[in-house]
């Protein structure tokens, strides 16, 4: 029930159940099919199953006198673009925040602290933003704020993965990251702002759940399909190039624990279980980092250009001005 709803709702058990199971089941099939592979045969029926539950929930939205969601609202293409905005924004700041910190540690050696200090950046820019786009959009509607917000961070991301090398230092990823910074803060506040006023406030809580949603789902998405391109690119190729070395099973067990748990290479290389190989070892283990880099690499441009596809959207779809969601009034 919407507390702000001064006539009350009743519970829509089947939209929250028919709902909830499309979404869990997408969100295990996501998670699950970069650890067992894509491929495999139950991964594509919770696919299938989260496909079948989200018609459902369509059906039953359409149905029930106080529904989960009001599907007129997604008519409306300013509400139906901050929520792939909300979608893609807070996939690509998934994927910043995690695949860069894997980079650093992986590829570059950076300490804890390092990391930390790198993405301090993009916090404060997020922070300094939001006031700012709130004010913006209440200035001049969603659309521009929306659109400069994902270009921006389209943009950081890409610089960021032009930075991101394995001499990088902590003042090269700063400025890139504020950019990045800077346009999330400005999407996300704009998007949120946009939804909450499109609708009545009676339904701001519905609203609300529906853009979070998309949140969550983009960042569940970001981690695990972007984490399979990554693996993917990590491990192509080598364990042809271990056989090729003539590299033993238990060598290749230590290589594929290095490059899936983000060791270091001088970790592996002082192991007691490498001596005598230590030439040989670090050979391949460079082989790895590289393969590594390149998933990032190639995770960062995905994110980017999907963020970038958002503003797109928001550019074609979002209007000027708020048009209010009354009833079936788009």
């Amino acid at each position: 029930m919407d507390r702000s709803d001064p006539e009350g709702r009743k519970l829509d058990v089947p939209g929250l159940a028919s709902g909830a199971a499309s979404i869990m089941a997408a969100t295990f099939a996501v998670i699950e099919g970069e650890n067992r592979g894509y491929g495999t045969w139950w991964i594509g029926l919770l696919f299938a199953a989260s496909a079948a539950l989200a018609v459902v929930f369509v059906l039953v939205e359409q149905r029930v006198p106080d529904p989960v969601l009001k599907l007129e609202f997604l008519r409306n293409p300013t509400f139906a673009a901050a929520n792939v905005v909300a979608f893609a924004t807070n996939l690509s700041v998934f994927s910043v925040f995690f695949f860069t910190a894997l980079y650093l540690q992986l590829i570059s050696n950076f300490s804890g602290f390092q990391i930390a200090l790198v993405f301090t950046s993009l916090a404060a820019a997020m922070i300094l933003a939001g006031p700012l786009a709130g004010y913006w959009t209440a200035r001049v509607g969603p659309r521009v704020p929306m659109v400069l917000g994902c270009a921006l961070a389209g943009l950081g991301l890409f610089l960021v993965d032009w930075k991101l090398t394995a001499t990088t230092s902590v003042a090269a990823l700063t400025w890139p990251l504020a950019i990045a910074g800077l346009g999330f803060g400005i999407a996300l506040v704009t998007m949120t702002a946009a939804v909450l006023t499109l609708v009545p406030s009676e339904q701001s809580g519905m609203a609300a759940s529906t853009v979070n949603t998309s949140r969550e789902l983009g960042g569940v998405f970001g981690v695990a399909v972007l984490g399979a391109v990554v693996n993917a690119q990590l491990t192509s190729g080598l364990t042809e190039k271990l056989v090729k070395l003539g590299i033993p099973v238990q060598f290749r067990q230590i290589v594929v624990q290095f490059v899936t748990t983000g060791g270091n290479i001088s970790a592996v290389e002082h192991s007691p279980a490498v001596k005598g190989h230590e030439k040989i070892v670090a050979k391949v283990l460079v082989a790895a980092e590289g393969s590594a880099g390149h998933g990032v690499h190639l995770a960062l441009e995905i994110a980017g250009g999907i963020v970038l596809a958002g503003a797109v959207v928001a550019a074609f779809a979002a209007r000027h001005k708020v048009v209010r969601v009354e009833g079936v009034e788009v």
